[in-house]
């Protein structure tokens, strides 16, 4: 059964995340909080860690998961071949809910990637995520449900569904956003949409021009 570990942002993170940071480091897989929905996370650099994220969702292994990364500087070290036009979608819906997929690097593990040449990559403008990926690098980002599961806007919703199978559910209350992010494959010349979440697809589109 997990423990829910309730965070006050405005206090200091350091301690309050410390079992966060060693059951990530221990290979755990723990739910966060994110500015859309709650988060499946586990590091990206432990593939045993990232099978056990689909094992948990009951997820079918060719389905790419996305992952969350620091900042846009940090871009680089997980995608190659990064067209002007994703840079500047990056610079102004970053930190926020747009992923956006790219070509991955050697740094993103095939599993993540679901057999394809894609990884969706997002900065989320959330307090906890910023926090923990600036300490261990990117984190696995796909929702903390079972697959077709109910939307994980707070914790309770994620306990109930996963709840068995996780150690740590970190809570700072019900989601800011309450819907998923908007997704866009950025390979080629143009962008095309995958799913639209919280950003309306001609909202991007405009700004490009």
């Amino acid at each position: 059964m997990a423990e829910i570990l309730k965070i006050d942002e405005k206090k200091p993170l350091a301690g309050q995340l410390k079992d966060a940071f060693r059951f990530l480091k221990d290979g755990e897989v723990i739910a966060i909080p994110t500015d859309t929905l709650y988060g499946l996370a586990a590091l990206l650099s432990d593939e045993k860690a990232v099978k056990e994220v689909y094992k948990i969702k009951k997820r079918d292994i060719k389905n790419p998961i996305p992952i969350l990364i620091h900042s846009l500087p940090s871009l680089d070290l997980y995608a190659r071949e990064i067209l002007p036009y994703a840079k500047n979608l990056a610079k102004m819906f970053w930190p926020g809910p747009l992923t956006m997929i790219f070509k991955p690097t050697q740094l993103v593990p095939e599993i993540i990637c679901g057999g394809r040449d894609g990884v969706g990559i997002r900065v989320p403008a959330n307090k906890i995520v910023n926090f923990l990926t600036s300490k261990v690098g990117a984190i696995t980002g796909t929702s903390a449900n079972l697959s077709e599961g109910a939307d994980p806007i707070n914790a309770q919703i994620v306990d109930k569904q996963i709840g068995r199978k996780i150690k740590l559910i970190i809570c700072t209350g019900p989601s800011l956003l309450k819907k998923g992010s908007t997704v866009i494959d950025v390979r080629e010349k143009f962008p095309k949409l995958i799913r639209e979440g919280v950003i309306p697809w001609p909202k991007i589109i405009s700004s490009m021009f």
